[in-house]
């Protein structure tokens, strides 16, 4: 039988919160994690030491809505996002790394057009209850 030559690669994707809504209570749990950037090296390194592939640490920039008292009342209460402009030294080292990465792909953009993440990405606005429509700012 001849040998595979595909393999399998693992990733690691981490809420900072933890993966269940009590999380957060557990004695060892890192209490300030969505803003920590040397916590999320910390993650980050031991992940890369036992061989997993691409490691996602989940943060809350993401395209979720608007409506921040709607997204209060849903299971997605952690709101610890890490931005660049509050790291500046941190955005260095992953620029350093997954920016080549992404030119070598052709998938780096240098410049957006819209306003909004749901635009440059080409997505539709929602349709809803909650949704403005498309002639509101």
């Amino acid at each position: 039988m001849p040998r595979r030559r595909d393999r399998l690669r693992l990733g690691a994707c981490l809420d900072p919160g933890g993966h269940h809504v009590a999380a957060w209570r557990h004695p060892s749990a890192q209490a300030d994690a969505g803003s920590n950037a040397a916590h999320d090296r910390q993650i980050a390194r031991t992940a890369e030491a036992a061989k997993f592939d691409p490691v996602f640490l989940a943060d809350g920039v993401s395209i979720r809505g608007d409506d921040l008292d709607a997204l209060s009342r849903t299971a997605i209460r952690y709101v610890g996002p890490v931005e660049p402009p509050s790291l500046p030294g941190d955005r260095d080292g992953f620029a350093a790394r997954v920016v080549p990465e992404l030119q070598r792909r052709s998938l780096f953009r240098e410049d957006y057009k819209g306003p909004t993440l749901r635009e440059n990405l080409g997505l539709p606005r929602p349709v809803g209850r909650g949704s403005v429509p498309d002639d509101e700012p």
